[in-house]
């Protein structure tokens, strides 16, 4: 009995250590910016500011997925399309950086980008990645001067 006892201790132990790390994110904070730039050929160019909220864990590199939306909410590309890119920028434990740009087609179609953070990986290699029904979208009405 003694051992089951302990077994039970260490694995609650164990468990309550690890989400430690995994409660560290890369989220878009409320002003989060996005910057956007037309394009030849009815393309634009965007990206956008990150932030690590971890308070001791500095991230790598991050993959954003993003998709478009127009004027009446409907997608551009499909309920399916999805673009995704990949930063390798070093974003320390409270910081925030902008991600590498990605280029969007359809320019003139767009209303608004919607953002999500799809994985991202600390220095020590952990990678964190949230299922593609899971990724928490940030949106950005899209304007032009």
């Amino acid at each position: 009995m003694t051992k089951r006892i302990l077994a039970i201790a260490l694995l609650l132990a164990l468990v309550l250590a690890l989400p430690l790390q995994a409660q560290a994110a890369l989220v878009f904070e409320d002003g989060a910016r996005g910057t956007w730039t037309q394009l030849s050929g009815d393309k634009m160019k965007a990206r956008f500011t990150v932030t690590n909220d971890s308070s001791c864990d500095t991230i790598r590199a991050f993959e954003l997925y993003v998709y478009a939306t127009d004027v009446w909410g409907e997608r551009i590309y499909g309920e399916k399309t999805i673009y995704y890119w990949t930063t390798k920028k070093n974003v320390g434990p409270g910081k925030s950086v902008y991600s590498d740009y990605v280029t969007i087609p359809d320019r003139s179609d767009v209303d608004k980008l919607h953002v999500g953070v799809k994985r991202y990986v600390y220095d020590d290699g952990t990678v964190i990645e949230h299922n593609d029904w899971d990724v928490d979208y940030s949106n950005w009405t899209v304007t032009w001067n």
